[in-house]
């Protein structure tokens, strides 16, 4: 008679789901390639996608990003901002022309497409319905970061289809460390610890025949207008990709899967330009770089896109008024400052 054998499940995620981590890191200057040697990636195995990376590692990576920029809310905020519009398991579904459940379905359906970190099923029982993981092996640590992901992934989710009939208070969550949430959550819904074995979320079962009621530009967490799906994803996508000198609007248009001319129409809408906005998003992280690092000039050109740092500095200067040599004088004259609110781009 043959016997059985227990068939073993390597936990792992594909690299994708660490873009939106490596983005914020790379915006803030965090050394990329110390944080991920122990993983066996590298940033350009994150950047195409398609490679898998062990679940311990993926967890690893993400909270040391999380430490390196000293936002402890980090997994939520990429969950409820970013993942909705970068999650390739329901990047073909469009929102308004789905309930919740059929979204909900089709993620626990296609998880596995994507990572064996977990098993995942949404149960229905009554008025309530239940999303649970079951992790596949035991993290070494609590994977608090993750946890906070998932949370504000579905948090997000949840309050764009429920529109008017959203309840914070109908919403409790299970997660390994409560303390990944944000303060608010807790004072609006129930959040309590649970184990590093898996997440579990509960909320009305009838909140699954749902639409998307569009409600997401008038929630607390979204106080600018152009944060929409385009533009959030325009943003992360140029965190990533910015450092290639080569970056152009058709080399752009393929990584959101539009034709140059489509790009060019949607940057339009938003009344702006791919070329305003790369220049925008090198010029933040350049100022950055230069008030918060001891970064060379030719390694900061190179993590912003310019090979020579001879037009680092002449851009620069157009940005600014002044060279970076100056300007990383200025700030260490007055203290580090964080350079979020600038002065206008010049032209």
């Amino acid at each position: 008679m043959k016997q059985k054998t227990k068939q073993t499940v390597v936990p792992v995620v594909v690299c994708a789901m660490a873009q939106p981590f490596l983005a914020v890191a790379l915006r803030n200057g965090a050394d990329t390639s110390t944080m991920l040697e122990p993983s066996g990636v590298t940033s350009a195995d994150i950047l195409e996608g398609k490679k898998m990376m062990s679940g311990q590692s993926w967890y690893d990576f993400i909270d040391r990003v999380a430490a390196a920029v000293d936002s402890p809310f980090l997994g939520f905020h990429i969950g409820s901002g970013a993942a909705i519009q970068t999650l390739p398991n329901l990047k073909n579904l469009k929102m308004g022309e789905a309930t919740l459940g059929n979204l909900l379905t089709t993620m626990v359906i296609e998880a596995e497409s994507l990572t064996t970190l977990a098993d995942y099923e949404l149960v229905v029982k009554g008025r309530e319905a239940t999303l649970r993981s079951q992790r596949s092996f035991r993290p070494s640590s609590n994977p608090v970061q993750a946890d906070g992901y998932f949370a504000g992934f579905l948090y997000r989710l949840l309050r764009e289809c429920c529109g008017d009939a959203w309840d914070a208070a109908a919403f409790k969550a299970r997660i390994c460390d409560p303390e990944a949430l944000p303060k608010d959550i807790h004072s609006a819904s129930r959040v309590m610890r649970g184990t590093r074995s898996g997440v579990e979320f509960r909320f009305p079962s009838t909140w699954l025949l749902l639409l998307d009621q569009g409600q997401a530009s008038q929630t607390p967490e979204i106080n600018d207008v152009r944060d929409t799906s385009f533009m959030s994803q325009v943003s992360m996508l140029l965190e990533l990709h910015q450092s290639d000198p080569n970056i152009t609007l058709e080399t752009f248009a393929k990584l959101i899967s539009l034709s140059p001319s489509g790009a060019k129409r949607q940057f339009a809408k938003h009344k702006t330009t791919f070329h305003k906005e790369l220049d925008a998003c090198r010029y933040a992280r350049a100022r950055r770089l230069l008030s918060e690092t001891d970064l060379t000039m030719a390694q900061i050109g190179n993590r912003i896109g310019f090979a020579e740092s001879s037009g680092f500095c002449r851009v620069f200067k157009r940005w600014e008024g002044m060279s970076p040599g100056k300007y990383r004088q200025e700030m260490g004259s007055v203290g580090l400052q964080e350079p979020a609110q600038s002065r206008p781009l010049r032209a």
